[in-house]
């Protein structure tokens, strides 16, 4: 089937200076994650530290810690933890791949590849940059359907910054395989981010 649902996915990021940690709580109205919680609203927390292993080979890695809550969730408030690594490359692709593994609710993995070009809207340092994102998610059977191909994103989206903020309307259509969810999903949401001024 192909029952299109708008989401609104709230956002706000808390990056700590140059040190490469970042603080972000996420918000979803209608479940969409790939957790299968359905008819709950979610609130995740995300712990991530990012850094490039050097200069010269572009190659930037992140690790990270999610806490996915579901608070009005059939049992009062189920929840799943999620550790996950990624490999990306500073060139104009900006191909990914990240490796997720689920320890709580799910107990199996979850692996994104995709590709995420970033293009400026005009000259200059501050103009507003067009983020695209394309990628193809592979989960084991602890996801819903049979281990394998789970499913497709694409998104866009326009980042605008005005001193230490970020403003980043998004919007993405998420196609999964028919044996983890029938349902082609149009999501769309808001990032707020925010980085200290550094000296």
């Amino acid at each position: 089937g192909s029952d299109e649902k708008p989401v609104l996915q709230p956002s706000i990021t808390l990056g700590f200076g140059e040190s490469g940690i970042s603080f972000n709580v996420w918000g979803s109205a209608f479940l969409s994650s790939r957790n299968s919680t359905e008819g709950a609203d979610e609130l995740d927390f995300t712990v991530d530290y990012s850094t490039t292993l050097s200069e010269e080979s572009g190659v930037g890695i992140s690790l990270g810690y999610i806490q996915y809550t579901f608070p009005n969730g059939p049992s009062g408030g189920k929840h799943s933890e999620e550790a996950y690594a990624s490999l990306s490359m500073d060139n104009v692709l900006a191909p990914s791949v990240t490796v997720y593994y689920d320890f709580g609710l799910i107990d199996d993995y979850y692996a994104t590849v995709g590709v995420g070009p970033s293009l400026p809207l005009g000259e200059g340092d501050d103009v507003p940059t067009l983020d695209l994102s394309a990628s193809v998610g592979f989960s084991g059977d602890g996801y819903g359907g049979s281990a394998g191909f789970n499913d497709v994103t694409v998104s866009a989206s326009i980042g605008f910054a005005a001193g230490q903020l970020s403003i980043t309307p998004t919007v993405g259509v998420t196609i999964p395989d028919d044996g983890v969810n029938p349902d082609t999903t149009i999501w769309g949401g808001i990032s707020i981010g925010f980085s200290p001024a550094s000296e």
